[in-house]
């Protein structure tokens, strides 16, 4: 991870895509109720991971670092959910390719296949596998800010240019109106 402080408040992390997603599953990085759906398309994420894997920039994440009064630290993903959801979707798309073809050689085997086939499948594996670990160690950007919960909502309205929540995301948050109003 390489981090560069900009200042008191915030700091750039660079980490690997695969980096992000553990921090996701682990709980470090959790994504907070006021943010909408998932509402890329197919498209929309094939085009991302195109993105990626060219290297090209895709923009940074905000997060939000909160310190809970028992110092527990997280960190809320402000800005870039359809980003972060579009590199888990890829990163499914790998492992589905993966286990298809290791379905079909296991076909292939039971079927008597000749070797040259099986080869063939078995070299598809290995070279997904290996399109897939380069996918996960490219890297992503982070801006991490460490605020309290109503300036982590008041960053959320900011980076949405200060426009009121949309529809979709009033009905799915659930971010009190008290809070709200500071933001």
């Amino acid at each position: 991870m390489k981090t560069l402080e900009i200042n008191e408040k915030v700091r750039m992390e660079v980490i690997t895509i695969e980096e992000l997603l553990d921090m996701i599953d682990t709980g470090k990085i959790c994504l907070p109720e006021y943010q909408r759906p998932v509402v890329w398309t197919d498209e929309q994420v094939k085009l991302l991971a195109d993105t990626v894997k060219h290297g090209y920039p895709y923009g940074a994440l905000s997060l939000a670092e909160i310190t809970s009064a028992d110092g527990e630290v997280k960190c809320l993903l402000i800005d870039g959910h359809q980003r972060e959801s579009a590199l888990e979707k890829s990163v499914s798309w790998y492992d589905e390719k993966i286990n298809s073809l290791l379905l079909t050689s296991d076909e292939a085997a039971r079927a008597g296949k000749p070797k040259e086939e099986l080869d063939k499948i078995t070299s598809e594996v290995e070279k997904t596998e290996a399109e897939k670990m380069d996918f996960l160690s490219s890297e992503v950007v982070l801006e991490v800010a460490k605020l309290s919960i109503p300036e982590a909502a008041q960053m959320f309205v900011r980076l949405n240019n200060g426009k009121a929540l949309s529809g979709i995301q009033k009905g799915t948050a659930k971010i009190d109106s008290k809070t709200l109003a500071k933001a």
